[in-house]
């Protein structure tokens, strides 16, 4: 609830105080930056609820990452 409560405030806020042809990105920031925290939070919950999830996630992060490098550097793969 007390999320709610500040969300309102700091937006309306934040809108008021952006110029008028600046609002359309003042608003991409807001919920760039809105999102970017849950996304964060989720994984600090998680983290601190679960410990080990975070080891596995990142070995998967790792290995996909690997993949990623190794398959993009193949000439064979892709259009050429």
């Amino acid at each position: 609830m007390t999320a709610g409560m500040f969300a309102t405030a700091n937006t309306t806020g934040v809108m008021a105080a952006a110029p008028p042809r600046a609002r359309g990105v003042a608003a991409s920031w807001l919920a760039l930056a809105r999102n970017a925290g849950m996304a964060v939070g989720s994984v600090i919950g998680t983290g601190v609820a679960y410990p080990k999830a975070i080891a596995a996630a990142a070995g998967a992060a790792a290995t996909g990452a690997v993949f990623a490098f190794w398959a993009s550097s193949r000439r064979d793969l892709g259009p050429s």
